[in-house]
């Protein structure tokens, strides 16, 4: 089974990190124009690298576009006479539809929709992914391996729960670094060095993931076990329900999805448009 990358960015990196895991080095191809990122993938994942796409395109069965969706419109109408029907597209470009994809290449294309996040890149990431009529089981199979080599790879049944996933995952790591940043400030405010409380708050924020991440302990009974009765946390959570801090993330949420939805629209015109 070979996979090939069109483009090397960071985000491809943390793909190809994961995927040599489980798939032979020699087995994954890269195309990007920067010299520099040839030899940085080439040395660290010793796979194969190349300044165009054009030395593997015709071999490889998974074909992942990793580069910016606006050089879609120019970019794809040019490698579709190249692509074959029995190969597999996987786009982990944001905003960008199965269809504006299937009608700058094919139709009757397999295509693929991805949409990792960050923690990708050091292989506890989350990726949504969504697949056209013309995926096979067997194709889709793979294509959760190739995901699951940097961590949760999960399929939705319909295309607008990308949105979904970006709100839930996505975006929220921004969320929880955010929520980190607060916890170290007020950590400081109360007498902590600052940078110490942060770190502090990493740490902690790290180990309770491993927590929830282990066993069959759910979120509630987690949280229950800390919360005493009448003790520190429970005073925390208390103030955190009178706050109405259910209600301010799923107004920060549906900002998220709504947002997507209103890239993705200015996105698929601007492409059109091109």
């Amino acid at each position: 089974m070979k996979i090939g990358f069109i483009g090397g960015g960071n985000m491809a990196e943390g793909i190809i990190a994961g995927l040599v895991q489980n798939f032979l080095p020699s087995s994954i191809f890269v195309a990007d124009p920067s010299l520099d990122r040839q030899t940085v993938l080439k040395d660290r994942y010793e796979i194969n690298t190349f300044d165009h796409h054009r030395y593997f395109l015709s071999e490889v069965d998974f074909i992942v576009l990793a580069i910016k969706p606006q050089g879609f419109a120019s970019f794809l109408p040019e490698i579709a006479p190249l692509i074959q029907k029995k190969q597999v597209v996987i786009s982990i470009a944001a905003g960008v539809t199965i269809d504006v994809i299937s009608d700058l290449l094919d139709e009757s294309f397999a295509i693929v929709r991805a949409m990792p996040n960050m923690p990708a890149k050091v292989g506890h990431g989350v990726t949504g992914l969504f697949a056209n009529a013309h995926v096979s089981d067997d194709q889709k199979n793979v294509i959760s391996e190739i995901f699951e080599g940097c961590g949760m790879a999960t399929w939705v049944k319909e295309e607008a729960h990308i949105n979904a996933v970006i709100a839930v995952a996505g975006s929220s790591p921004a969320y929880f670094f955010y929520f980190a940043q607060l916890v170290g400030q007020m950590g400081a405010k109360l007498g902590l060095n600052a940078e110490v409380a942060t770190k502090m708050a990493v740490q902690t924020m790290l180990g309770s993931a491993k927590l929830a991440d282990i066993g069959d302990v759910n979120l509630d009974d987690l949280i229950r076990s800390i919360c005493s009765p009448k003790g520190t946390t429970e005073q925390a959570m208390i103030s955190f329900k009178e706050s109405n801090l259910d209600s301010i993330v799923e107004k920060a949420m549906l900002a998220t999805v709504e947002r997507s939805e209103v890239l993705a629209e200015e996105l698929t015109q601007q492409i059109k448009g091109s």
